[in-house]
């Protein structure tokens, strides 16, 4: 028997209570009623202590219910040993449709010791394959609680991916063999397409080893492509069943004010937003405003304000000036969201050296929804040494070792112990 709270025993030396309590305890005389002493002779007076035990058995019991308090808070367990297999197989869900992992599950043994590597780590035998999640798992989250299973050997069939490694790597006391599927093909995928006055603008994704990325101006009439009835969503040649929008080709808009000290600062950032409207093969329209005009009613993409005065509110990014001889960078995020601060006067060597266009062109944030889309596509595969964990050794015997907790046991056998004692007690009259 082990104890999970054993400091809470100290408080057995409450037992010396009730023990006491009995000891110095008087029963109450009988008192008899006589209508006369005068025949009663007097008998030899007999000296005895005060200190003697009363009602044996009650005090038994209240024993019985201090100590069973005191076991009861320390929360007695009994030690079992844990069943475990010799190896277990865990695969990574998104792997079941694949014809090669399907053949293996038949050959393998079925029973518990195939499990799928997700949270909780089920058995494969009684999960709903249809309801299984289809998110990314992370390896080394799951890995840390690998050493849930009682095996002596894991296999784990895994996709690989770089996107699924985050955090540090675990340290763990199960030794772990990672099987790498490969499931990648050479092809690409289409992932951005856009209006332009000569046909399409078409990004696409390969993931062999690295992610290329290749942009393309294609006609409308390409062969290359399959363009849909309404002319919204297209197709890659011998890929029709993934279909992207096509985007239009609106207008970059920019507000912009600045004072005559910053006439040079805006010279250079105009040049960078020209060089923009190039590499975009986008019109980007430059409106001055002043600092009554009321911006709201404007639609724009950014707000360009290098003056002394407070710039208005507005819904897009803000370039605003802020000198800061110690910053690292020419831009820097404010406090707001979409706030940037230009840190520094520009020159040409700082417009260049800095990458200007670069900034401004992040501040456009003109593909802000191709993250998602390109992490969601990012299947770059690591090696299997790269997924291996740090191994720790333990004791097997100790880690194997269970425990049953019996605390809800003695609380039922409290509870009759105080009922008999209270009966007891009220028989007694104590």
């Amino acid at each position: 028997m082990a104890f999970l709270h054993p400091a809470y025993l100290w408080g057995l030396l409450g037992l010396a209570i009730p023990i006491a309590i009995h000891l110095w305890s008087k029963k109450e005389g009988q008192v008899i009623k006589i209508g006369s002493v005068q025949l009663l002779k007097e008998s030899d007076s007999k000296q005895t202590s005060s200190i003697s035990p009363n009602e044996f058995w009650l005090l038994l019991l209240r024993l019985c219910i201090v100590a069973l308090v005191v076991i009861c808070m320390a929360e007695p367990t009994f030690r079992t040993k844990a069943s475990y297999n010799d190896i277990t197989y865990l695969i990574e869900p998104s792997l079941l449709s694949n014809n090669n992992i399907k053949s293996m599950i038949d050959t393998l043994e079925a029973g518990n010791n195939m499990r799928l590597l997700q949270s909780g780590f089920p058995i494969y035998a009684d999960s709903d394959l249809e309801s299984i999640s289809s998110s990314q798992p992370n390896y080394w989250q799951l890995a840390q609680e690998l050493d849930q299973l009682h095996t002596d050997s894991l296999v784990v069939f895994t996709n690989g991916y770089f996107i699924n490694i985050l955090g540090a790597r675990p340290t763990i006391s199960s030794k772990v063999n990672w099987v790498i599927i490969d499931n990648q093909s050479n092809s690409q995928t289409a992932i951005f397409a856009e209006r332009k006055a000569n046909g399409l603008e078409i990004i696409t994704q390969a993931t062999v080893g690295n992610i290329n990325f290749s942009k393309s101006q294609v006609p409308l009439n390409s062969k290359l492509i399959h363009i849909n009835a309404s002319k919204d969503s297209l197709a890659l040649a011998g890929k029709l069943t993934e279909k992207i929008k096509i985007q239009d080709n609106n207008e970059i808009r920019i507000l912009y004010h600045y004072e005559p000290a910053f006439t040079s600062d805006f010279h250079f950032i105009k040049s960078a937003i020209q060089a923009i409207s190039i590499h975009l093969n986008t019109t980007v329209s430059l409106n001055e405003i002043s600092p009554n005009d009321p911006i709201d009613n404007q639609e724009h993409d950014l707000l360009i304000w290098l003056s002394k005065i407070e710039s208005p509110n507005s819904s897009g990014a803000q370039l605003l000036f802020n000198s800061d001889s110690l910053s690292n960078s020419l831009f820097a995020s404010g406090k707001v969201s979409n706030r940037y601060y230009l840190t520094k006067h520009l020159n040409t060597e700082i417009s260049l050296k800095e990458n200007l266009a670069e900034h401004i062109l992040s501040l456009l944030d003109q593909h802000k929804n191709l993250y998602e889309t390109i992490q969601h596509l990012d299947t770059r595969i690591v090696s299997d040494s790269e997924l291996q964990t740090h191994y720790k050794s333990i004791d097997k015997s100790r880690q194997l070792a269970g425990h049953v907790p019996i605390s809800k046991w003695l609380w039922l056998i409290l509870v009759f112990i105080i009922c008999c004692e209270r009966i007891l007690a009220s028989v007694r009259k104590q």
